[in-house]
């Protein structure tokens, strides 16, 4: 028995020395290779972007963000998922065919600085309140880098 737990042991320490990088080089390398998923809701009212677009990439612009309380419906019905305290920003929306959308409103789920949203892939179809009418909104789910300057959350006791 006391050999199976010192063989453990040993396996434990030798995959642990190889998943720590070797060089300072390496441990940057490795820092900016932590992306996170954010759910992007972006307000469907240019034609050109719809549920098929395909979207290369988003721009935040730099500047001060406000909050909104988001309260989706997906065929009339609450989506919790989608609902909640949301960052608005203006941004560029980048197609896949080259065309650019500029200065749209994009409601983010997460606070991530001004990187650019990679890979969004298109969720669901919803609808908001704004200003006491519906408008329709599109979610996707995007990757960005984590932001270095942002601290890290506070575990609850």
């Amino acid at each position: 028995m006391k050999r199976f737990i010192t063989m453990g042991s040993v396996l434990f320490v030798v995959a642990l020395a190889a998943a720590q990088p070797a060089t300072d080089k390496e441990a940057k390398d490795v820092k900016l290779k932590v992306t996170v998923k954010v759910i992007v809701l972006v307000e469907a009212k240019d034609q050109a972007l719809t549920s098929e677009s395909k979207i290369k990439q988003i721009d935040l612009d730099k500047g001060t963000s406000e909050k909104r309380d988001v309260k989706a419906k997906v065929e009339g019905k609450d989506k919790l998922r989608l609902n909640g305290m949301y960052i608005v920003k203006q941004g560029a929306i980048l197609l896949d065919g080259g065309k650019k959308l500029p200065k749209q409103e994009i409601l983010l789920a997460t606070e991530v600085g001004n990187q650019p949203l990679r890979n969004p892939v298109f969720v669901e179809q919803c609808e908001i309140d704004r200003n006491g009418q519906p408008t329709t909104w599109l979610a996707f789910r995007a990757e960005c880098a984590l932001p270095e300057d942002m601290p890290p959350k506070k575990k609850a006791q």
